[in-house]
C-alpha cells in the first residue's frame, strides 16, 4: 500500500514527519506526483501492518532493488516511534536522547550524566514506540521523569515519577510481587514497572550493596493493607494519568471519551479471553473476561464444574472434589474417575437397604426435592441438593447404579448404564408408570444384555427409580427372570428384594447412582 510519493522536494520536506500531525496531500486520490495519505488512514495501516520500505520510480519501473530499502517496523518505526529524534536539556546536567534509527539490541537508548557513568539509566526498547516525550531532570535534591503518550494515536498518558517526592522510605508493599531483579537505580526500576502492564508500584532497596527491584501486581491503593514497615526498603507507586485528544484539545479521560493503554495490543489473556485496557489512576490496567470454564487474572485456570474436569485435567484416584458452578459456588462431589474406562462418574444418591424408606416414590430426580446430608457425600443415606444436580446434568451424557460401591468398587455384576439422551432420569418428566426404558448395558445376578430395553418402573408418589427383573421378559429385551423372586425390585424401591442380589444382601448393603461421561 502506497502512502507518500512525490517527484519534487518542496512539498515533503522536514516539517512533515509520519509519527506527527501533518497536512495530507491529495489524501482522497493516490498519484504519484504528490501524495501524501491522511494521517487517520496511515495509523489504521500501520496497525495491520509489520514492515515499511521506499522505492524509486515505482511507477515507470515497478519495484527495482537497486535504490530500494525494507525496515521492520519493530525494529523501526516511522510511523509510531514515540519521538524521532529528541534531545531534552533539563537543569543542565541530564540528557536523554531516543533515536529509533539507532535504537537496535545492540544499542539502547540511555539517559546519563555527563560526569557521572555510574548513574546510566538505560530506556528499554518496548518503552520507546509507546512514548512521544520523556522529560527529566536532575539536581541535588531529587532525580525526576515523566513519560507521556502518543497523543495523535490516542494514547494519552502521562507516567511520572520523583525520586524524593514519590518515596514511601521504610515502606514496601507486602504478598504481590511478580518479579525480582537486580537494578542499577530505582528510575531503572520503575522504568520496568511501566513497561510490564502488570506492574502497578515497586519496591527497592539495597542490601550488602545489591540493589534489588521488585514489581508488584498491586499497589496500596488496590491492596491497602498489604504496605507494611520495613526498614531499608523504598516503595514508589506507578503515578499515572489519562487523557484524550479531541480536536482542539488535549482533556482528562471521562465517561464521554475512550483511553488506551496500549496494555491489550499483545493480548495478555489466556484462554480466548478478552482484554480491556483500564486507564484509572489507582487501578489495575487491563482487565481479562474469562470465557467459561476459565478463571484467573488472566484465565489462566480451568474452573473444575464436574468430575469429568478432574479428569481431562489428569486427576486419577477417586474420592472427594470440590467443583464449581457459574455463580461462584462451590459444592463436594464424590468422583469415581478409575473404575471404568473412560468415564468419570459423580455420585448424586446412596443409601443402605436399611435406610430404603428415606428413598422412596417422592424422591424422583425430575422435580424437587428435600435433599439428604445434602453437603456431605456419604454411603449410608445420601441425595444430592437438586441444584447441584441440574448443574452436573448439565455437564453429563450418562448415568448409572451400582451396588457396594463403598466396599466393593465397581462391579458389572448388578451394575447397569444408560444414556442421557435416551433416558434421561432428571429432565425428562416420567408419565408412565412402568415400561421398556433403553440401557447401554444391564446385568443382575449374572444375567445381562448390551444396547437393550429392561422393564423399568418410574413415577413421582408412585415408585422411585428401579428395575422389575421379574416382569422385565414380558415385554422387553433384557430377561432376568432366571433366580428372581417374585416381585423383585432392583436398584431402588426395594418392596420386595432378593438375597442373590448385591444391592440386597443384607441391611447394610448400599445402593448408587451416578451421572457422568467421558
Amino acid at each position: 500500500m502506497i502512502i507518500t510519493s512525490s517527484s519534487i522536494l518542496l512539498p515533503l520536506q522536514k516539517d512533515i514527519v509520519f509519527y506527527d500531525n501533518y497536512q495530507a496531500i491529495s489524501g482522497d486520490a493516490p498519484n504519484w506526483q504528490a501524495y501524501l495519505i491522511k494521517q487517520p488512514y496511515l495509523l489504521w495501516l500501520r496497525d495491520h501492518s509489520t514492515h515499511w520500505r521506499a522505492t524509486c520510480r515505482y511507477n515507470t519501473d515497478g519495484t527495482v532493488y537497486t535504490d530500494y530499502l525494507r525496515a521492520s517496523l519493530e525494529d523501526f518505526d516511522i510511523i509510531l516511534p514515540g519521538i524521532k529524534k529528541v534531545v531534552i536539556l533539563c537543569m543542565s546536567t541530564l540528557i536523554l536522547t531516543l533515536d529509533p534509527a539507532i535504537s537496535t539490541q545492540a544499542r539502547r537508548p540511555y539517559l546519563a550524566r555527563t560526569t557521572l557513568e555510574s548513574t546510566i539509566l538505560q530506556i528499554p526498547n518496548s518503552v520507546v514506540p509507546q512514548t512521544r516525550v520523556i522529560r527529566l531532570s536532575s539536581g541535588s535534591e531529587a532525580n525526576t521523569f515523566q513519560v507521556k503518550g502518543f497523543c495523535s494515536a490516542r494514547k494519552c498518558k502521562k507516567i511520572s515519577f520523583n525520586e524524593q517526592q514519590d518515596a514511601y522510605h521504610d515502606k514496601e508493599l507486602v504478598g504481590h510481587v511478580f518479579h525480582n531483579s537486580v537494578s542499577s537505580n530505582s528510575q531503572q526500576c520503575y522504568l520496568k514497572c511501566i513497561n510490564d502492564c502488570r506492574c502497578l508500584s515497586i519496591n527497592y532497596k539495597v542490601k550488602n550493596d545489591i540493589k534489588y527491584c521488585e514489581l508488584n501486581e498491586g499497589s496500596h491503593f488496590t491492596n491497602k493493607d498489604s504496605l507494611k514497615n520495613i526498614h531499608g526498603s523504598v516503595y514508589y507507586v506507578l503515578r499515572r494519568e489519562y487523557s484524550t485528544k479531541v480536536p482542539t484539545n488535549i482533556v482528562p479521560c471521562a465517561d464521554d471519551f475512550t483511553c488506551t493503554n496500549g496494555c491489550c495490543k499483545n493480548n495478555p489473556c489466556l484462554n480466548r479471553g478478552t482484554c480491556t485496557e483500564i486507564c484509572q489512576p489507582t487501578s489495575v490496567r487491563y482487565n481479562c473476561s474469562c470465557p467459561v470454564p476459565f478463571f484467573g487474572k488472566h484465565c489462566e485456570i480451568q474452573q473444575k464444574r464436574s468430575c469429568q474436569d478432574f479428569k481431562a485435567a489428569g486427576s486419577t484416584a477417586s474420592g472427594l472434589y470440590t467443583v464449581n458452578n457459574d455463580n461462584n459456588q462451590t459444592f463436594q462431589v464424590f468422583c469415581d474417575l478409575d473404575s471404568e474406562p473412560g468415564f468419570a462418574w459423580n455420585l448424586i444418591e446412596s443409601f443402605s437397604l436399611s435406610n430404603k424408606h428415606r428413598f422412596q416414590g417422592d424422591i424422583v430426580f425430575y422435580d424437587d426435592y428435600q435433599a439428604i446430608s445434602g453437603d456431605a457425600p456419604n454411603w449410608q443415606a445420601y441425595l444430592i441438593k437438586r441444584p447441584y444436580l441440574l448443574w452436573l446434568r448439565d455437564h453429563s451424557t450418562h448415568w448409572r447404579a451400582t451396588c457396594r460401591y463403598n466396599t466393593d468398587g465397581t462391579v458389572y455384576t448388578d451394575y447397569l448404564r444408560a444414556s442421557l439422551e435416551d433416558f434421561d432420569i432428571i429432565k425428562d418428566v416420567h408419565t408412565v408408570v412402568d415400561t421398556c426404558r433403553p440401557y447401554e448395558y444391564v446385568n443382575i445376578r449374572g444375567n445381562e444384555c448390551v444396547n437393550c430395553t429392561a422393564f423399568t418402573a418410574y413415577k413421582k408418589g408412585i415408585y422411585s427409580l428401579h428395575v422389575d427383573s421379574y416382569f422385565t421378559h414380558r415385554s422387553c429385551d433384557f430377561d432376568a427372570s432366571k433366580s428372581a423372586i417374585n416381585d423383585e425390585d432392583n436398584f431402588g424401591m426395594y418392596s420386595s428384594t432378593n438375597p442373590k442380589f448385591r444391592c440386597t444382601s443384607n441391611s447394610d448393603d448400599t445402593t448408587q447412582f451416578w451421572i457422568g461421561g467421558k
